[in-house]
Order: C-alpha cells, then structure tokens, then sequence
C-alpha cells in the first residue's frame, strides 16, 4: 500500500475496520501491521511492508549436525530438502465467541489476523502447510466472506508458491439440520513444482470409523458419532528431485482430555488408513518398494505426558497405562472393544523433540493453561529432522496475558521443520 500524506493512511485503516475508530485504535493496528521507515528511505512511498514476520525465530539444528542453513532465511530450495509448517490458525467464529475477552478487539478480526498469518506463512515459505481449524462454510465459495479456506488458498496460490490445496471440513452428520454458518476443517497446501501427488487424497472421518467400530454397541456408537466430528486429511505425494514417496497428513484430535480413549482410538484410526494406503500402493507398484516418508502433523490436544503422545512414541501403550487407559474408560461408562489392538506399526518420532532433545516449552497459551499440544510426527525409517524453528518463549507470549496478541494472531503458534529422505535402497 503507498500513502503520501498519513491522514490518509489513519482514513483507510479505520474504513477498513468499521468506519470511526480511535487514535488509541488505529495505532494499535499499525503497530501490528507497519514497520519503521529508516533515514535512508525517507523518500520512498512504502510505509507498510508485509515481508518480514513480526516476531523472529531462532533456527535450531541437532547437536550432532552442521548446517549453514537458517529456516529463517526465505532461500531457494535446494532439491534435496524440503520444508513443512503446521499451524492452528484459530477459526474466526471460534474468536468472536467471547473467549477471548482479554485480547483486543481489533487484533481479533480476521482481517487483521489473516494479514498477520499470510505474512508469517510468505516469509517462511514452506513447502508443505497443514492447517487446523480453517474456517470455511458447507458450500465453499469465493463469494463467501465466511469461507476464510478459499480466501487463503487463493492469497497462498499467488504469493508464496503453495498453489494447490486440499479441505476437509468436519463431519455434518445431517445437512438437513446443519446451520449454514461456518465451521472448521483441515487443509494441506503444498507446493506443486515440489511435489506430485500420488492419486486421490484420504478423508478420514472418525465418527464413520467410530460407527463401524461401535456397531454392536448402539449406546457407544450414538455418543461418538454425536461428540466427535473431528476429521484428519492425508495426501500422498512424490518428490520430483528424488522420485521418493511422502504421505502428509494432518489432524485436529479431540479436545476432550477427560477422555484420552476417544484421542487413541482417533490415532489408532488415521494410522490404520495410512498404513492400508502404503500397503495397497505397493501391491499395485512392485517396482517402487521403497519405504515412504511420513509426516502426522496437527493439534493433538494432548500434551507430551498423555496417553496419545506415549502411543505415537512407543507404538502402543505400556501394560501399566493400557490398563489406565481402560479404567478411565470404565468409569466414564465407554466400553472399548476387547478385540481392539489400539497401537501401530511405525517408527514415529516428534520431530522437534528430536531436534532440541525436549518438546517447546509451550504451543498453546490461555490465561489459565499453557501447554504443547501441536507436533509433527515423522517416519524414521525414511525421513531425517535437519532443523527446527525455535518457538517463542513462554514469557514472550504471555506479554499481552495469552494468544492471540497483537505478535501472534492465533492461540497456537506455528510450528516449522526442514527434512530430507535418508538413504534407501530402491
């Protein structure tokens, strides 16, 4: 945007954002969305820039690993790396539904949030991005101020490389009763001169496995196929430099912590799909057994002490919490199904964990709660972790009591990792 004269700018700002508003306001609103302008470019039009994010991060490599390179820096991709961003970007009718009463109106806004997200996601430029919680509506449309996925598929299309894109909203259990306000979902974009995709994307929808898991139980299966409309998103691709096989997905778990079984049975769900992909793929491609790289990346509403964390690391639970686990559910009257085997068969390891040798300090700030619940899962067996962006402190996001704040528009902060494919034998 170019402005001579700043009373211009203070005009546009507050049309923008409903007509009148205060100085106090409107200076809020620069801060958030302008740089300074040094000496040196005291002649120039530009007054606001969107190229830099508006806070940095620390990259961080592994102890046992040299690299000159900085996720930082928005540098041309090398054919034998790649880069991956999961983020929890807040829907918009879940900010202004009054949860959030100690952030500032404005930085609520979609508007002014969305600018703020396209900017972190344009600077950093990832070449793979899961996104939890995108607002869209049951038809998606162009023509829709409420179908916050279109407008960012086609914001990301244009200015950061990301030009293809796949959604999944949640269950709709009957859309004759459906209201037709917005609603969350899933999207992965992913940049499209880096990778093919390998046929059709996965939508997984856990209250249809649920369903079927629950059909002898008609008590059980009514309750999870009401409370649980949560969906997971898994796309295949190939990379072009490599010829090597990746399968992306991402999720949104339950956020009922008081019922960590629903949170395991969801993984035990997505695992099985992209496990039953790998092993159908394979049968039609007998020349291509090579293993493929993995990625689950999302809000898992658990934190690392819970039961999912301890199944995703150690492929299922310790005797011990097995018998927790079945306990917890005992009491909330929920009956599991004694055939079930609630683990899986990957090596998986969180990527941040193996890079820093601890989980961030937190992903998630409320006034009353902080804590990590976003991850990015890998494969060991064919992807290598080389570096991670450093979240921000604990005290830094708690300057303006919780997220979002003016430096962070969402209640999640994003989270970054650079791969490769390790060796194998084709």
């Amino acid at each position: 945007m170019k402005f001579r004269r700043f009373d211009n700018l203070l005009k546009v700002i507050a049309s923008e954002h409903g007509g009148e508003m205060e100085i106090e306001k409107i200076i809020d609103i620069i801060r958030q969305e302008c740089e300074n302008v040094t000496i040196e470019k005291k002649d120039s039009d530009y007054v606001i820039s969107r190229k830099k994010p508006i806070v940095n991060r620390r990259t961080v490599t592994p102890k046992n690993k040299k690299s000159d390179f900085d996720l930082n820096l928005n540098s041309e991709h090398d054919q034998k790396t790649f880069n991956v961003m999961t983020y929890n970007v807040l829907a918009d009718f879940l900010a202004n539904a009054g949860g959030y009463n100690y952030a500032n109106h404005q930085i609520l806004q979609w508007p002014n949030r969305r600018r703020a997200l396209q900017r972190q996601i344009e600077f950093y430029k990832p070449h793979i991005l899961c996104v939890q919680e995108l607002q869209s509506t049951l038809e998606q449309s162009d023509q829709d101020p409420s179908d916050h996925y279109t407008e960012l598929a086609d914001l990301l299309k244009n200015r950061s490389g990301l030009n293809k894109s796949i959604y999944k909203r949640k269950t709709v259990f009957n859309r004759s009763e459906q209201k037709a306000g917005p609603d969350i979902g899933e999207a992965i974009f992913y940049n499209d001169s880096i990778f093919d995709p390998i046929g059709d994307h996965i939508e997984v929808e856990y209250s249809k496995s649920f369903s079927e898991m629950f059909k002898d139980d008609e008590t059980t299966q009514k309750k999870v196929i009401k409370n649980y409309p949560q969906v997971a998103l898994i796309l295949p691709l190939k990379s072009k430099s490599t010829g090597r096989n990746l399968i992306v997905c991402t999720t949104h778990l339950s956020a009922n912590f008081r019922s960590p079984y629903i949170q395991l049975l969801q993984l035990h769900i997505c695992l099985t799909e992209i496990k039953q992909f790998i092993s159908s793929y394979k049968q039609s491609h007998p020349e291509d057994q090579s293993d493929f790289g993995i990625l689950l990346c999302g809000d898992f509403n658990a934190t690392p002490d819970s039961f999912a964390y301890d199944m995703m690391s150690n492929k299922k639970l310790s005797d011990e919490r097995h018998e927790d686990m079945y306990e917890i559910a005992k009491k909330n009257k929920f009956v599991i199904p004694e055939s079930l085997n609630i683990n899986h068969e990957f090596d998986l390891a969180s990527t941040y964990y193996s890079v820093l040798g601890k989980e961030p300090e937190a992903t998630h700030v409320a006034p009353s709660f902080h804590g990590t619940l976003d991850f990015m899962w890998y494969g060991k067996d064919a992807l290598e972790p080389l570096a991670v962006l450093e979240t921000p402190s604990l005290k830094e996001m708690r300057k303006e009591t919780a997220l979002p704040n003016r430096m962070h528009p969402s209640d999640h902060v994003f989270l970054l990792s650079k791969y490769q494919f390790t060796d194998s034998e084709k």
